[in-house]
């Protein structure tokens, strides 16, 4: 039986983390920042279990889905790029459905 997840605080890197998936993951810098490391962990654990509503979900769905979690982990400029591409992606196929 697997531990459940709960952050700690990395000496080393100065990080508050919590290993998700068998990886770690960054949550909050310094040590006084555990409120803060406590919030972004709740916030990753309701992202990480959604799932589109539907299982005839459109490609669309999907990347709005995606773009959705990845706006809440990743830097600005590399959303900027994620929502480019995948909107690029989602026109090039169209109506398909999953």
């Amino acid at each position: 039986m697997s531990r459940p997840n709960k952050i700690w605080f990395r000496k080393d890197v100065g990080w508050w983390m919590v290993t998700v998936g068998g990886k770690k993951v960054r949550l909050a810098q310094g040590r006084a920042n555990k409120a803060e490391a406590e919030r972004k962990f709740h916030e990753l654990m309701l992202v990480r279990h959604r799932r589109p509503d539907v299982s005839d979900a459109r490609v669309a769905d999907l990347v709005e889905a995606f773009l959705a979690a990845a706006s809440k982990r990743v830097a600005e400029d590399t959303f900027r790029n994620y929502r480019f591409y995948a909107q690029k992606f989602a026109e090039a196929c169209g109506r398909h459905t999953t």
